[in-house]
């Protein structure tokens, strides 16, 4: 009887335990990102906020390349 009385309280602390860890992964916190920033952040080589030429060859390279897969 002891050793019931004594697990009693496990399952509440794992499930609260395992509910600050979901919380952690960041998932559901604000909007999602815009595609449109991440493909800038991916090609934007000088980071000057612009697709120069060069980038802009680079990034059309890429995505030919995905919508071949």
């Amino acid at each position: 009887m002891r050793l019931l009385l004594s697990l009693a309280p496990v399952p509440p602390v794992l499930f609260l335990c395992s509910a600050g860890l979901a919380e952690e992964k960041g998932k559901g916190k604000g909007p999602p990102a815009d595609p449109r920033i991440e493909f800038l952040k991916k090609f934007d080589a000088n980071g000057n906020g612009k697709l120069d030429p060069d980038e802009r060859a680079k990034a059309k390279a890429a995505r030919a390349k995905n919508d071949k897969n």
